[in-house]
């Protein structure tokens, strides 16, 4: 019966444990994680899946693009640059949410854009020019 007689020796290997699982999240932390911005507000999860997923206009949408001549780098820098307004968008409408997402810059025409994002593609609803 040695083994039960030698209580010393437990707490010095869970210190030794305890030490290691902390050097290895550390690590793994610095290996994995870095650069990374695993912690993304809800704007930056809407606009990257906007960017990510394949794009489709409404009738309406594609209407005014023609009219404007607006063109798809005037859309992807409004995307990049704008904010969305989550207050003023349908994030509850089945089945696909609506998100308004504007530019609050003067010195753009294409002021607001509304999207409806699906599972895997999105929509581009209507587009909103500032006012002349």
């Amino acid at each position: 019966m040695e083994f039960i007689e030698d209580k010393g020796d437990f707490p010095r290997r869970l210190k030794l444990f305890i030490i290691g699982v902390i050097i290895g999240s550390i690590v793994m932390y610095f290996s994995v994680f870095k650069g990374r911005n695993i912690y993304k507000s809800p704007q930056e999860v809407v606009i990257s899946k906007l960017l990510k997923y394949p794009s489709q206009a409404s009738e309406l949408a594609s209407k005014k693009i023609r009219e404007n001549n607006v063109s798809t780098d005037e859309i992807k820098e409004l995307l990049n640059n704008g904010d969305v307004k989550f207050s003023e968008s349908e994030v509850h409408k089945k089945p696909c949410p609506v998100y308004k997402i504007e530019n609050e810059l003067d010195n753009k025409k294409l002021r607001t854009v509304f999207f409806e994002l699906c599972d895997s593609t999105s929509i581009l609803v209507d587009i909103v020019y500032k006012n002349k």
